[in-house]
């Protein structure tokens, strides 16, 4: 909202967080996480704590420089960069030109979503990720956080129409596999289970935002305040031939409405004075 009190509350904790990881350990050294929670094929957990740690790096720095603390964020965007350095050179991860660790779904989306790889590689990487799921019969081998990422990877490339091929996929793994063994809820896991996995859990509901953002079409700007610039690209992906929805924002409710008619994509939208639409 434009409103900087949240973040004058809580900086200086996100300033202690960042002061104890710097002497704890060295970026090349970033200790594992939980990774790619419940992922088919998972990928390297500490390839995906470095991707965490220099996302948590930059989020704190675009803080510090909005509070005037710019010793502090050009400290973090220094360590950010050095992660990005790293990663690209480490031959553990990126052995070839845009393929990272062993080229695993969740690995090319990590790399790809927070922009380890240069941009040179960019494509590479893409192809390898876009090549792996058509290889798995538009298939999802990814977890909690690349699924979100495999999404959105793929609508803002151009596979908008892929994404949907992913996100309708019938039998097991994916949404309808839940549906079809009676689930009334979102799953923890891909793999249905008496005991072990929660049958009600957030985990995959990422499929949401994506429907909101890819399928019905409103994406709030990276570089917005308050909401005040979105972009508006619907898709009409495999089995949806009609969608409609709202975003309630501080400047009024964006609506949108879009059906196929002979094929062709009719777009109906109303958009708040002081929005901008790009």
């Amino acid at each position: 909202y434009g409103d900087t009190e949240a973040v004058t509350e809580t900086y200086p904790t996100l300033k202690r967080f960042l002061d104890l990881c710097e002497r704890s350990f060295r970026p090349e050294d970033t200790p594992k996480c939980i990774g790619d929670h419940e992922a088919l094929d998972k990928a390297d957990q500490q390839m995906t704590a470095m991707c965490h740690y220099h996302q948590f790096l930059k989020l704190t720095a675009k803080f510090a420089r909005r509070l005037g603390e710019t010793a502090d964020a050009a400290r973090y965007e220094a360590t950010a960069a050095e992660l990005e350095r790293i990663f690209a050179e480490m031959a553990r991860y990126v052995p070839a030109k845009g393929f990272v660790g062993n080229g695993r779904q969740g690995e090319e989306a990590f790399a790809i979503y927070h922009r380890m790889l240069p941009p040179a590689d960019l494509d590479a990487a893409y192809g390898i990720l876009r090549y792996d799921v058509i290889a798995h019969d538009n298939a999802l081998s990814t977890g909690i956080f690349a699924t979100q990422y495999l999404l959105e990877i793929l609508t803002d490339r151009g596979d908008a129409e892929l994404a949907g091929k992913v996100a309708m996929h019938e039998g097991f793994p994916g949404w309808f596999n839940m549906l079809d063994h009676g689930a009334t809820t979102l799953w923890e896991s891909w793999i249905g289970s008496d005991n072990i996995y929660s049958h009600c859990h957030p985990m995959f509901g990422t499929v949401a935002a994506w429907m909101m953002k890819g399928v019905l079409g409103i994406n709030v700007c990276e570089d917005a305040v308050g909401c005040d610039k979105v972009r508006i690209e619907p898709h009409a992906v495999p089995g949806v031939t009609s969608a409609s929805g709202w975003l309630d924002t501080p400047k009024g409710r964006i609506t949108v409405s879009w059906k196929l008619v002979d094929g062709k994509m009719s777009v109906e939208k109303s958009v708040p004075a002081g929005i901008a639409v790009r």
